[in-house]
């Protein structure tokens, strides 16, 4: 949440909620024909998630430019040490979901 403030952002709501399989599939329907869209749903609705409701001036463009590139070895190249996906994956984490759906 830091990074994201730090960046200029604005969080005006924050929800901890873990997503049910069926709204796993709406949120990400437009993928439902990918061969990989059962792992998805089962990776989206395996914990808890984090929801950032977010504001700024710029906010998709800065979002997308502060989650860095989907391919992690393209977002280590372009912005190393800075980009959230980067650094979630190099640190270790068991994941690195960060996901700006409703914006791409």
């Amino acid at each position: 949440m830091k990074r994201v403030r730090d960046e200029g952002f604005k969080i005006d709501r924050v929800k901890v909620y873990r997503l049910t399989e069926e709204e796993a599939e709406d949120l990400y329907k437009e993928h439902s024909g990918q061969p990989w869209f059962s792992k998805l749903v089962k990776f989206m609705n395996r914990t808890d998630s984090v929801f950032f409701i977010l504001s700024r001036q710029d906010a998709i463009e800065g979002l997308k430019a502060l989650a860095g590139d989907k391919d992690p070895e393209v977002a280590k190249e372009k912005q190393p040490g800075r980009c959230v996906e980067f650094a979630f994956i190099s640190s270790h984490l068991i994941s690195s979901d960060v996901d700006g759906t409703a914006l791409w």
